[in-house]
């Protein structure tokens, strides 16, 4: 009888073992990072890129990098003079209300610069590229370099 129910035991664990193996092995991908779609590496190997399409979407990422960069310094300064400005004697409010939009222009025009990048780049692949990438882009938890983390700081979260 104790074989019975050790062979019963046995079998019931090896039936829990595959079971983990096949989900494990089937598991819904998890969404691709903004870093994954930025990293021309990962581009090449996924997109299968020629070395022409290499290069052009280095660029474009190179000139999103500038420009993403040139956001962040605008957003960054508006933000640490909002925090003076929260505490001015006079003027504090109406200084406040234009450092916030200075801080949302610099917000906005980050996103469009991934948005103009996103586009470029698809015109630089086949159809077949594309759709992958679209797959890619779609992945994502969030499009813009703003997503989750409310950094206007580049392809980072």
């Amino acid at each position: 009888m104790n074989y019975k129910r050790l062979s019963f035991l046995l079998a019931g664990l090896l039936a829990a073992v595959v079971v983990v193996m096949v989900i494990h092995l089937y598991r819904v991908r998890p969404a691709m990072s903004v870093d994954a779609v930025c990293d021309i590496h990962r581009l090449k190997e996924t997109l299968q890129l020629t070395p022409s399409q290499t290069i052009e979407i280095q660029r474009l990422h190179e000139e999103l990098a500038r420009t993403l960069a040139s956001c962040c310094g605008q957003h960054c300064q508006a933000q640490a003079a909002l925090m003076d400005a929260l505490f001015a004697s006079t003027n504090g409010l109406d200084r406040s209300q234009a450092l916030i939009d200075e801080m949302s222009r610099a917000q906005a025009a980050s996103e469009m610069a991934t948005l103009v990048n996103i586009y470029r780049v698809r015109d630089v692949l086949t159809p077949r590229q594309r759709e992958i990438y679209e797959r890619q882009v779609k992945s994502m938890n969030c499009m813009m370099p703003s997503g989750g983390g409310g950094s206007v700081c580049g392809c980072r979260k």
